[in-house]
């Protein structure tokens, strides 16, 4: 039987701060077993009215931290983690 964990959480337009969330998801999902995680779309980060979108855009350095981020949680619990992302590194 494969054991997974759903989880909802509340994005903001500060991607380190849904690193973090993210982070206490995910380990309290691999101290049960967990071997995925499914998070929501838009994860790593919901923008603002006033954040610079086309910036982010151009040059997605926070966005490609926060999947760094997701990428090594995966790999130090040995799990997998689906979510919602607006690009890809």
């Amino acid at each position: 039987m494969i054991h997974i964990a759903i989880a909802q959480i509340c994005s903001k337009s500060d991607c380190a701060h849904n690193l973090q969330i993210c982070t206490a998801v995910i380990k309290r999902a691999a101290q049960k077993n967990t071997e995925i995680v499914f998070f929501p779309e838009c994860t790593d980060i919901v923008f603002a009215p006033d954040y610079d979108k086309e910036g982010e855009r151009e040059n997605p350095t926070n966005i490609n931290h926060f999947l760094e981020g997701i990428r090594n949680l995966a790999k130090e619990y040995k799990l997998y983690i689906v979510l919602g992302a607006h690009t890809a590194v």
